[in-house]
């Protein structure tokens, strides 16, 4: 998994670099379900490891839950 990106640095920006796994999975948290479905289709059709994507996102997920909370 990516470090981060400059975007990472500043979560509440809704900037996403683009190639960066903390970025997409961000992104995808931050997506209505129907398209975070298709987006992990897409993403088992290129052969990437679904289910580390989803844990992903669900830990980008909890943050920004977290952060509402505050």
């Amino acid at each position: 998994m990516s470090a981060g990106c400059d975007c990472c640095a500043n979560r509440g920006a809704n900037v996403y670099q683009m190639g960066c796994q903390a970025c997409e999975a961000r992104m995808l948290a931050r997506t209505i379900k129907p398209l975070r479905l298709a987006a992990y289709h897409r993403a088992a059709e290129r052969g990437q490891d679904v289910e580390a994507l989803k844990a992903r996102v669900k830990a980008e997920w909890d943050l920004d839950q977290k952060g509402k909370a505050a």
